[in-house]
């Protein structure tokens, strides 16, 4: 899968999770993934190489909480 398509994958997986750490306040879940997705970029190569990339995705976002 390519790169940007396994992003916008993992985007949409988010959401509901940020919302629920977020107390369903659109705009800090929308900044808790924006962070997310700023991590996952940087480590590009560990993310592509994961088993399980959400699980990956989710673990960065709980750190950013």
């Amino acid at each position: 899968m390519p790169f940007k398509d396994l992003l916008a994958s993992i985007t949409k997986k988010l959401m509901s999770y940020a919302m629920m750490l977020s107390n369903n306040n659109e705009d800090n879940a929308w900044d808790l993934i924006q962070s997310t997705l700023e991590k996952l970029i940087k480590n590009k190569e560990k993310l592509q190489t994961s088993n399980q990339p959400i699980a990956y995705a989710k673990r960065i976002l709980k750190n950013n909480f």
